[in-house]
């Protein structure tokens, strides 16, 4: 049987979500030996403008980069949210940043609030949201193992600041760990998170 999840990271400018993408894809493909896409869309400012990040995942060539509904999808901002929630497949995991507000609309999928706030936390001094996502992701959905997700932060991240991206993974990886959350057409994997 073959293997597709289409996933939007959707935000603001400067929340990073390019780079996770990028990262997200390049794990998928150098270490999980699947096909991988990445395409993105954002505003003609640099940072604050709306921003989107579509990747897709498969076992098989990719035909085109076009994605039309998500399997996950994870919104930052209440603009992101509007533009992009029917756009999720019923059944489809949302997770959202806790200052969004989410209405009927995200009826038949499954929520998760998250926080993306790490003050407080020593080990993230200099937090990098981008990480922070990807660690939702892996712990989310069994889709891309957590240590391939991990190698390819540490192959894009600066040497010095390698530990504090890989506290970020972790970070954002706790932030759903323990929910419980069967993440809809997951990936038969041999291997754990």
């Amino acid at each position: 049987m073959s293997f597709r999840y289409d996933i939007r990271f959707a935000g603001a400018g400067a929340h990073g979500l390019i780079d996770a993408a990028r990262v997200l894809a390049e794990a998928a493909a150098i270490y999980e030996d699947l096909y991988a896409s990445e395409s993105c869309s954002f505003g003609p400012e640099a940072r604050g403008n709306s921003c989107r990040a579509d990747i897709i995942l498969s076992d098989r060539v990719i035909e085109s980069p076009r994605v039309e509904l998500v399997d996950f999808l994870l919104v930052l901002t209440s603009d992101a949210y509007g533009a992009y929630i029917s756009d999720l497949k019923p059944g489809g995991l949302l997770v959202v940043d806790d200052g969004v507000e989410t209405d009927d609309r995200a009826y038949g999928r499954l929520v998760q609030k998250i926080s993306l706030c790490a003050d407080g936390d020593p080990n993230l001094e200099n937090a990098q949201a981008n990480i922070m996502i990807l660690g939702i992701f892996a712990s989310a959905c069994n889709i891309i193992g957590r240590k391939s997700l991990q190698d390819a932060i540490v192959g894009r991240a600066p040497k010095t600041l390698e530990e504090e991206y890989l506290a970020s993974f972790e970070y954002g990886f706790g932030l759903l760990e323990g929910r419980g959350i069967q993440c809809p057409h997951r990936r038969d994997r041999d291997e754990g998170l």
